[in-house]
């Protein structure tokens, strides 16, 4: 069963996005009596694949999401922009609740504030689509800092980084 998110509700009407009706009715070609599931505001909706007064989608029934008990947030090192899109794309479908992509000192391309806008659409996208793919509850928020100093990293209760070279300590140990 597909799975995707509203934008609004209306009533006990569901509307999505233009991209997502499209999908729907021409790419996957589903009868009005196919079921497909909507996520909006924490609950999961059962919906018959039928337009109801060219507004959007009512739903059969309903229930409450339970959230994770952790919220995972990637720091993202600035890549080649296909490398870095299979790399949100992948970490989407294991449960990330935020990105955060920043300038390092080894990275091959620097990006601007304004780079990162023109790239964030794309980036959300594939977010979205990991998201409904995977059975995701919510979609995840990308952001850009410029260096690594710009965050609060006493916000966050663990932090882990990844290193190729680490031979001394196990994570499954400790």
């Amino acid at each position: 069963m597909q799975r995707y998110f509203a934008v609004e509700k209306q009533d006990d009407l569901l509307i999505l996005n233009a991209d997502d009706y499209h999908h729907i009715f021409n790419v996957l070609r589903l009868n009005k009596h196919d079921i497909i599931e909507v996520v909006y505001d924490g609950f999961l909706y059962c919906c018959n694949a039928e337009i109801i007064n060219s507004v959007g989608f009512q739903y059969i029934s309903s229930r409450k999401l339970v959230d994770n008990d952790y919220n995972l947030t990637f720091l993202l090192a600035t890549s080649k922009s296909d490398k870095l899109e299979l790399v949100i794309q992948k970490v989407t479908e294991i449960c990330a609740a935020s990105y955060i992509v920043y300038n390092s000192k080894r990275s091959v391309s620097i990006w601007t504030k304004d780079k990162f806008e023109n790239k964030k659409n794309r980036f959300s996208k594939i977010i979205k689509e990991a998201c409904e793919q995977s059975k995701q509850h919510t979609i995840p928020t990308i952001n850009f800092v410029n260096n690594l100093n710009e965050i609060c990293f006493q916000n966050y209760d663990l932090k882990l980084i990844a290193y190729e070279k680490e031979n001394e300590m196990n994570l499954i140990k400790n």
